[in-house]
């Protein structure tokens, strides 16, 4: 990418291979996403259900336990597996591991006997800086890519999405239709689909969600930008542009790292609110006809 603000200080080692992809990112993330589109006689919310009440003991567990709890077979549990992106059972626990030394961070997140001026402060200096960054980055081309773009896709972890399921919503008054791909479905039909007419956006504040889906998007033929807190280099050459949230926070990890902060809390939501009202500034004559 043109104009690299920053390279990173800690490399990946040579040879090391990104095991996370753009479906297998968060167990939980998807065991929740089929729980929730599901009816509950049907076997993928009985086993997401069964894992998600059973999580922290899944290291502990065999697959053969998993089956006669959930009366089912051991080739359906298999099948489950494969359905949320892992090759086996032994592959989902060893992710189950790590998401639980990332929930950690939550805990550390909420951690301050004056929790409510910690917030109201931390969150003003984010506005701040966010306001800063989209004045210096001009925001308002983003706007004009996506009007002009024939498909707008923003690429997003299915456990930080609401802020932009809920742009989605403020486009359609603009009469705009934004789509969106989150890790609990498949990406790569819909992302390969895409022309170089077309517009992708991933949202990735601790960069992340980003790294895990790096490899798969190298090849995706649309305009591709990517809004993050990680100024690594990694990302430059799957990237036309890198809209990056802040100036004082300047991350630089090529590896997937807990991170807790008010910018991955409250963040995306305040960058959509900017984009979307520098996409009403700009093109607010063409609100549909209410009438």
């Amino acid at each position: 990418m043109k104009g690299s603000l920053c390279y990173c200080n800690k490399e990946m080692s040579e040879g090391s291979e990104n095991r996370y992809s753009a479906v297998r990112f968060n167990p939980q993330t998807s065991l929740l996403a089929i729980l929730n589109r599901n009816d509950e006689k049907d076997i993928s919310y009985i086993l997401a259900k069964y894992l998600l009440e059973h999580f922290s003991s899944v290291p502990d567990m065999s697959i053969y336990q998993i089956a006669d709890d959930c009366y089912t077979s051991r080739s359906s549990v298999q099948r489950f597996f494969k359905t949320i992106g892992y090759d086996s059972y032994t592959a989902f626990k060893e992710d189950v591991s790590e998401v639980k030394q990332h929930q950690k961070s939550f805990i550390t997140y909420t951690d301050h006997t004056d929790f409510a001026e910690y917030i109201m402060t931390s969150v003003e200096d984010m506005m701040n800086d966010i306001s800063t960054m989209a004045d210096r980055q001009k925001i308002s081309r983003i706007a004009e890519r996506i009007h002009d773009c024939d498909n707008f896709v923003i690429v997003n972890a299915e456990d930080s999405s609401s802020s932009a399921r809920i742009f989605q919503q403020h486009m359609l008054s603009m009469g705009r239709l934004v789509q969106l791909v989150t890790s609990a479905n498949s990406t790569e039909e819909k992302l390969s689909r895409l022309t170089d007419r077309d517009f992708m956006m991933t949202c990735s504040v601790s960069g992340n969600y980003a790294i895990a889906i790096n490899d798969e998007i190298k090849d995706v033929k649309a305009y591709r930008a990517l809004v993050t807190l990680n100024h690594t280099a990694l990302y430059e050459d799957n990237y036309d542009t890198i809209f990056y949230l802040s100036e004082k926070l300047r991350t630089s990890d090529r590896t997937i790292r807990k991170m807790r902060n008010v910018y991955t809390r409250y963040g995306m939501s305040y960058f959509f609110d900017l984009l979307f009202h520098s996409y009403f500034v700009q093109y607010q004559n063409e609100i549909p006809d209410s009438q």
